[in-house]
């Protein structure tokens, strides 16, 4: 597969750092795009981390008679197949 970058300033920064890690541009393009990608997803499962933090704080927080409560209503909203009523 090609990939044609005509992006002069993207061409310059590849072409520089893959002088001084003494490397080939698309081995340094690579890299980054994984370094970009790896950061994302850190993000994401810190993200995901802290919602079920607070969900189980929250949960931690409720009486069993308003977590039932909570159950009822879905029960009143939705139908068995998980369908609005």
């Amino acid at each position: 597969m090609a990939l044609n970058i005509k992006n002069k300033r993207v061409c310059e920064l590849a072409r520089r750092a893959a002088d001084r890690f003494e490397t080939t541009q698309v081995d340094v393009i690579e890299r980054a795009l994984l370094e970009l990608l790896n950061q994302e997803e850190q993000l994401r499962q810190a993200r995901f981390e802290r919602i079920m933090e607070l969900a189980g704080e929250i949960h931690d927080s409720m009486t069993d008679e308003e977590r039932e409560a909570l159950r009822n209503v879905d029960q009143e909203i939705y139908d068995e197949d998980g369908l609005p009523r």
